[in-house]
C-alpha cells in the first residue's frame, strides 16, 4: 500500500513539474527595449494613453498586458505589427450584473 502511494506521489510531482515547465516555456516576459519598434508603435497607436505595459513573447507574437482602471487588458500583436487578439477582463460580478440588465 505504501509503495503504491509513493509511486502515485512521484507521478503527481512529475506531472506538476511538467505543467510548470510548459507554462514557463509558453510565454516569456521581455523588457520593452527588446520589443521590436513596429510592435511598440502598433500598440501605442491603438492605446496612446497607456503608460505601464508588461510585455511577453508568445509563439513568435508579442503580448502587451496592461490595466485601465479596474479592468485588465491583453493585446496580442504579430511580427508585422497587426493586432491579432484582444482580451478584456471582466471585473468580479460584472458579468452577472450585465446579464441582469438584459
Amino acid at each position: 500500500m505504501k509503495s503504491l502511494i509513493k509511486k502515485n506521489m512521484k507521478r503527481l510531482i512529475f506531472i506538476l513539474a511538467l505543467m510548470v515547465s510548459v507554462s514557463l516555456v509558453k510565454a516569456q516576459e521581455v523588457s520593452e527595449k527588446k520589443v521590436p519598434s513596429v510592435i511598440r508603435l502598433a500598440f501605442q497607436q491603438k492605446y496612446p494613453n497607456v503608460k505601464s505595459v508588461k510585455w511577453e513573447k508568445e509563439r513568435g507574437n508579442y503580448e502587451a498586458g496592461f490595466k485601465d482602471g479596474k479592468i485588465n487588458y491583453s493585446v496580442l500583436i504579430n511580427a508585422a505589427g497587426h493586432i491579432i487578439e484582444t482580451e478584456v477582463g471582466i471585473p468580479a460580478g460584472g458579468f452577472l450584473q450585465r446579464l441582469k440588465l438584459m
